[in-house]
This record gives C-alpha cells, sequence and structure tokens, in this order.
C-alpha cells in the first residue's frame, strides 16, 4: 500500500515539479548564454542562473505544500479520505515522498549549476588550462576540506534541514484548515506559518545563547567546541564556529510538528 501510495503522490505531483524543472533548466540555460560571450549583458548571467539553480528546490517545497493543502482540505480531500487507510499513514508517506523529492531537487540543482560554472571556470582558468580541468581542480579543493565522513554529515544535515521546512509548511497548512483557522481559507495556514516562523526563531535564538557549542572542522572533520555564543554577539566578535545548541531544538520541534499533524489527519481532520 505504501508503494501504491507513493505512486499516487508521484502522479499527482509530477505535472507541477516537472515544470518548475523544465522552467529552472530554461533559466540556467539562458544565464550561461548571456554569460557566453564578452558583452554588457554577461554580468546579468550569473545572478540569473543562480536564481534558478538555488531557487528550484525552495519553490518545488511550496508547490507541494500547495498541492498538500488541496489534496487534503480541498475538493480533492473528499477523495484523500474515502481510501480505507489510517490518515496519519496517508500523511507520513506524504513525508517520505518529500523526502526524495528534496533529495532529487539537490541532485538536479547540482546539475544545473554546471553549465554556468563551466562558463566561470572558462574565464578564470589561467592560459593554457581548460575548463574542466579547472573547475576540477577547484572542486578537489573544496572537497579536501572535509573527510568523506564529513561531507557525509553535510549532505545530510542539508537533506534533513530542507525537509524539515516541508514538516513546517505541513503543519501550517493542517493547523490552518482546522477549527476558527479554516473560516479564513487560504489566510489560514500562512497565520499559522508566521506564527511558526516567530517561534522558531525565539527558540532558536534562546538555545544558541544557552547551549554553549559549537561545530568547528579540525582536520577535515566537524568536532565540537566551547563557545560563549553570547559573549560573542555583544563584544562583534567575527568568524565564531556554527552553533550547535539549536540542533536538537529544531529536531525536537520538528517532531513533535509531525505527531501532531499525523494525530490531527486521524481524529481532525475537516474539509472546505
Amino acid at each position: 500500500m505504501t508503494t501504491t501510495l507513493l505512486r499516487h503522490e508521484f502522479r499527482r505531483t509530477r505535472g507541477p515539479l516537472g515544470l518548475l524543472t523544465a522552467i529552472a533548466a530554461a533559466f540556467t540555460l539562458a544565464g550561461t548564454l548571456v554569460m557566453l560571450p564578452n558583452w554588457p549583458l554577461a554580468p546579468l548571467g550569473a545572478p540569473l542562473a543562480s536564481i534558478a539553480v538555488f531557487g528550484l528546490l525552495p519553490v518545488a517545497l511550496l508547490a507541494l505544500a500547495v498541492d498538500y493543502w488541496r489534496s487534503a482540505y480541498g475538493r480533492g480531500g473528499y477523495l484523500t479520505q474515502t481510501l480505507p487507510i489510517r490518515g496519519s499513514r496517508i500523511y507520513g508517506v506524504r513525508l517520505v515522498y518529500g523526502f526524495l523529492v528534496v533529495l532529487a531537487g539537490l541532485v538536479v540543482s547540482l546539475l544545473l549549476a554546471a553549465p554556468p560554472a563551466l562558463v566561470v571556470a572558462r574565464r578564470q582558468a589561467p592560459e593554457g588550462v581548460g575548463a574542466f580541468e579547472y573547475l576540477r581542480t577547484a572542486a578537489s579543493e573544496v572537497t579536501g576540506l572535509l573527510s568523506p565522513a564529513g561531507w557525509v554529515l553535510l549532505v545530510l544535515a542539508l537533506t534533513f534541514g530542507t525537509w524539515m521546512y516541508l514538516v513546517q509548511y505541513y503543519f501550517a497548512a493542517t493547523a490552518g484548515s482546522s477549527g476558527r483557522l479554516a473560516s479564513l481559507g487560504a489566510a489560514g495556514p500562512f497565520v499559522v506559518w508566521f506564527a511558526l516562523y516567530v517561534v522558531f526563531q525565539v527558540l532558536v535564538f534562546v538555545a544558541v545563547v544557552a547551549v554553549p557549542l559549537g561545530i568547528d572542522v579540525r582536520a577535515g572533520d566537524p568536532q565540537f567546541v566551547s563557545v560563549d555564543y553570547w559573549a560573542a554577539m555583544t563584544s562583534g566578535a567575527q568568524n565564531a564556529p556554527m552553533p550547535a545548541g539549536f540542533i536538537p531544538v529544531l529536531l525536537v520541534l520538528t517532531l513533535v510538528l509531525a505527531w501532531w499533524t499525523g494525530r490531527a489527519w486521524n481524529r481532525r481532520l475537516s474539509l472546505r
């Protein structure tokens, strides 16, 4: 049944996601072509391509959130709720599908970044050095900054960190379509998301200040180090290691939001 639900998710969302991918590819191609000749508009090529590369995944997540809201709480919800499956399982499959979309989006974004990166490499490469060779050398220097285990942790952190936004969007759509907020229509999820954003920012700030731990890279591996972030912020210190205190806060909040949303699917689902 899980496979069937995943297949249904793919069939329902492949149109919008495919269209977004095509648009991002077109923008990337246009930006790359603008960068090729030495003419006044060439500097606009890199920003144009960057918008497509870095904007594809965030827009795709928003598209999934809109589809989630429509298919769960709009007219499509009547069909969804006729399935002889617990609502929490349907929701869980949607989270799994969203995670797969995040992975695919990261890969596609990396592929889209290759053409403009080659153009930039061709301009920056020394005489006699090809663009591909120069880009490969630069990539080797970057990958050498972390050990293989460090890169695995970084990719996992990036993937899960991006996926957490989808959990927040789904929670906002569910809470914003329940109770009195349901009367607000599409504004209900937005109100919940904004309130959730404020709560996240406050809790993350408190966690960073309260937990004097940071993550520093030493010999290619991330390590925990002691850092007084309140003193660093008040003294204007620069180059402080990345805070670690907010990580468990984000994990716990994400689990709570996922649990609440799954519970709402089983108990308090209301349709417009």
